[in-house]
């Protein structure tokens, strides 16, 4: 993590370890593939996700030219970066592009979405750029954020989260168990934010009764 970076990591108490979980991949491992699959999954069920996640190569048999996001909400794929020419190893990164990309985590954040999907934590977000700060801005808002770490910068994970966070197997099944656990929890804090509420409306309308009932009795005394 760059230490002169103005970009620090999420408030602690603001994260909930569970509700910020990074699928742990290995070189080889199809992580985009799952995270798109399970995007797709969810949205069929009727879920209001939003975020990006990274396209798989359109070749599975050689190296994709260029890297795609996938915006979740509207089904806009932004091209973020480009290798420099046949036979080359470097690329170089559009930051319009991871701009526009970061714009659209941010549409999302503010929409409400039930998650946020966010492509990857890498080399670009521990140096302070990337969409670090929609991280941020997700946890701020209270939302689930699910994204993937290489197994190399787990640590630099963990730095950014405060050693807050759940790690997960890039298991379709694992994704599942957690979401639904996820989700369960949300559906009973949302309960009893409900109930708290309810509870307090009705004292307060008691207390708006026994004041009126109150008044009542000082003008009968008076008459």
């Amino acid at each position: 993590m760059n230490p002169t970076s103005p970009l620090g990591p999420p408030p602690v108490d603001m994260l909930n370890a569970f509700e910020i979980a990074a699928l742990v991949y290995e070189d080889g491992v199809s992580v985009d593939h799952l995270m798109t699959y399970f995007a797709a999954e969810l949205r069929d069920a009727g879920r209001r996700i939003g975020g990006v996640v990274q396209l798989p190569p359109e070749d599975e048999g050689a190296r994709s030219n260029v890297l795609r996001i996938y915006d979740l909400m509207t089904g806009d794929i932004i091209p973020i970066k480009q290798r420099l020419g046949e036979g080359s190893g470097a690329c170089c990164l559009d930051t319009q592009a991871l701009a526009e990309g970061a714009a659209r985590i941010r549409n999302a954040i503010e929409a409400g979405v039930d998650l946020i999907f966010i492509s990857k934590f890498s080399k670009q977000e521990v140096a302070g750029h990337g969409f670090r700060d929609e991280f941020a801005a997700a946890v701020t808002a209270g939302i689930p954020i699910l994204t993937s770490v290489k197994r190399p910068m787990v640590n630099d994970w963990l730095t950014f989260t405060g050693g807050i966070g759940t790690l997960m197997a890039c298991r379709l099944r694992t994704l599942r168990d957690w979401w639904q656990e996820t989700d369960n929890r949300r559906a009973a804090l949302l309960k009893a934010e409900a109930e708290r509420r309810r509870i307090v409306e009705e004292l307060e309308r008691e207390k708006r009764r026994q004041e009126y009932s109150n008044v009542v009795r000082l003008f009968a005394s008076l008459e």
